[in-house]
């Protein structure tokens, strides 16, 4: 009932806008009325069916995007406020003292260097700043508060959205809301304050980051320099994520899985799944040096990580690497270090790992329900195993599984097995291209190829691409 009775009062404020004067009690009314809708929504129990939840959430949304976009109506009609622009930034200020001039110069430098895909807006009241921009298909709103409810004082508020309808990058879009907040967490943004309270909502897809208790204003704003720094790198992290693990015993994330890892982000699990990552993407990203987005790090100890990664030469300075960062499962981070996607690597860091490996970790290499659990991750793997391995049948057909590219590193014998290579190319005609040259002349292999996919006839022989019934076969 007060729900509504609030929608009711806001919503009477907001007829005919345009032909009314709303003056300085009634806007500081209507502040109220917003206010009081947030506190009492955050009381209400969640409803046992999803549609109440989402029409919910959807009702508070819709009316707080509303709300934004009514108070540029609001600063003209009632000359309470001054609408500025700077580049693509659009900018509200009620309240037009030196101060919070100050305020809305640092927020909009610092709002120039996040990549938006629309207008960001700032909004500066008395009291509060608020900030919302479209991070590429996420909705970002970022709240200032000098004096939160529930006697939080000064608090700094994130609420970010993100789209899980495609299954194949939920995993990365998991890991990526957690990666955030722990990384908000590692770079001191809780420092000077209460600590992070950081929270996902599965039936609005939103997480929320909250540092409350902020001992100065000062302090509040280099909170939001950073939190805008870290927003920025996370542009497309999630890709990475979605192919890497981070975790013991490769467990896939779900929404459950986030919850239990927001609760407390300085729980030596989350630290060790968080230094498995920044080692893990420090290896990935240095292919293109988007590690130099990191360099905002506290002390730098990302960047300075990421350099060590970098200049690695021999298996010797891989000890030297897990040295400079504490609190890591060596034989996890090793594990899950293998099953990346090798091709993202730096050829250069990868030979001196899996020299490491061999040498510290020789059983990883030695047994075959290891390798054979490695290579249905990362079928190139068999290219840095021992012969015997690449002569193995189940080991090189669970590699070309994974990877069709790895039957290159197979033995010349197994290329050369009619029966094995029928089976492949059972799998992916492309297995046809990494035939013995004796097979690609061979009338069954090439047709098995072709009446797969017709295109596989241009890794046959030259006598075969011009047979007559391999071509009808093919077309």
């Amino acid at each position: 009932t007060r729900v509504n009775n609030n929608l009711d009062n806001i919503l009477q404020q907001f007829t005919n806008v345009a032909d009314q004067t709303i003056n300085k009690a009634d806007f500081n009314q209507i502040l109220q009325d917003a206010t009081n809708i947030f506190a009492d929504t955050q009381q209400l129990n969640i409803p046992q069916n999803i549609d109440e939840v989402n029409s919910l959430h959807d009702c508070i949304f819709r009316m707080h995007k509303e709300f934004i976009e009514a108070l540029a109506a609001i600063a003209i009609h009632s000359n309470l406020g001054i609408i500025t622009r700077h580049k693509n930034i659009n900018t509200i200020v009620f309240s037009n003292t030196q101060e919070q001039q100050e305020i809305k110069e640092l927020c909009v430098a610092e709002l120039c260097k996040l990549f938006s895909r629309n207008s960001p807006k700032i909004i500066i009241l008395e009291n509060t700043i608020i900030v919302t921009a479209q991070l590429g298909n996420h909705s970002c709103t970022i709240e200032m508060l000098e004096d939160a409810e529930a006697g939080k004082g000064r608090t700094l508020k994130l609420k970010l959205s993100d789209d899980f309808t495609e299954e194949k990058h939920v995993q990365g879009k998991l890991k990526r809301f957690w990666f955030l907040a722990q990384m908000l967490h590692n770079v001191g943004l809780d420092e000077n304050a209460s600590g992070i309270k950081a929270s996902v909502e599965e039936s609005t897809e939103i997480l929320s980051i909250e540092i409350s208790h902020i001992k100065t204003k000062k302090k509040m704003l280099n909170k939001f320099k950073t939190l805008i720094l870290v927003l920025n790198s996370m542009r497309n992290i999630d890709l990475y994520l979605n192919e890497i693990f981070i975790n013991k015993n490769h467990i896939d994330w779900n929404f459950s899985t986030l919850k239990q890892y927001m609760v407390n982000l300085s729980l030596k699990r989350n630290q060790q799944c968080f230094n498995h990552a920044i080692i893990i993407l420090g290896n990935i990203f240095l292919l293109n040096d988007e590690y130099k987005q990191f360099s905002y790090a506290k002390n730098n100890k990302f960047y300075h990580l990421f350099h060590l990664i970098k200049n690695i030469t021999t298996e010797n300075e891989i000890p030297k690497l897990f040295n400079n960062i504490n609190n890591i499962d060596e034989d996890v981070l090793l594990y899950n270090l293998l099953t990346v996607n090798m091709s993202l690597f730096l050829k250069k860091n990868l030979i001196p790992l899996i020299n490491y490996v061999k040498k510290s970790r020789p059983e990883l290499f030695m047994n075959e329900k290891n390798i054979l659990e490695l290579c249905s991750h990362n079928g190139i793997l068999l290219e840095y195993l021992d012969s015997n391995f690449q002569k193995n049948k189940s080991v090189v057909l669970q590699a070309m599984i994974q990877n069709i590219d790895s039957l290159q590193y197979a033995d010349k014998e197994l290329i050369n097995d009619d029966e094995f290579m029928i089976t492949c190319i059972k799998y992916n005609s492309r297995a046809l291209n990494y035939a013995s040259d004796n097979l690609k002349k061979d009338k069954d292999i090439v047709l098995a190829a072709v009446s797969k996919i017709g295109s596989s006839l241009q890794y046959a022989s030259d006598n075969l691409k011009n047979d007559k019934d391999i071509v009808l076969v093919a077309v």
